[in-house]
């Protein structure tokens, strides 16, 4: 009888060690909450949280995708030069170009904190701000010839007064 607490007791402690381990493993297997390919079905969303339309997204993502594979061959995400070719992970938390321009656009144009923006998206901080350090250049390249996506005022002002006349 005297083993049967110290038993117990034990028993309850394994079983929360395990139910957080599987917590912990739900939530970090979590999709992410913003979708490119679910937000795009909803335009009026869309270009609230981008400030460009579906179309004028499809014609950037083209021109993005060229600068980003152009940079992803030279050079690491940490832009130290690339000694091995660039193939994106299977489990990357922004598996397509789509994702990584609507990503970018998003914080762009809704300017959340970085450690907003990483649950969003469900990375962490110190990825959000890797990959706004290399995003941001990208796009501001491509985006010169767009003219009003290059700062945060122009790219959330042109759209909401266009929208109210």
């Amino acid at each position: 009888m005297s083993d049967e607490p110290y038993f117990l007791y034990r028993t309850h402690v394994r079983h929360y060690i395990d139910y957080r381990f599987v917590v912990q493993k739900v939530i970090s297997f979590k999709k992410n909450t913003l979708e490119y390919k679910k937000i795009q079905q909803n335009e009026l969303q869309f270009l609230s949280l981008t400030g460009l339309s579906p179309t004028e997204f499809e014609a950037l993502s083209i021109d993005f995708s060229v600068e980003l594979e152009v940079y992803m061959s030279k050079y690491t995400f940490e832009g130290k030069e690339r000694v091995r070719l660039y193939k994106p992970r299977k489990g990357s938390s922004l598996p397509t170009v789509e994702d990584k321009l609507f990503f970018i656009l998003f914080f762009m144009k809704t300017n959340p904190l970085q450690e907003h923006h990483a649950v969003s998206f469900s990375i962490t901080q110190p990825q959000a701000t890797m990959y706004l350090h290399l995003f941001i250049p990208l796009l501001e390249k491509k985006t010169q010839a767009y003219g009003r996506i290059t700062n945060k005022e122009s790219l959330s002002d042109s759209r909401t007064s266009k929208e109210l006349q």
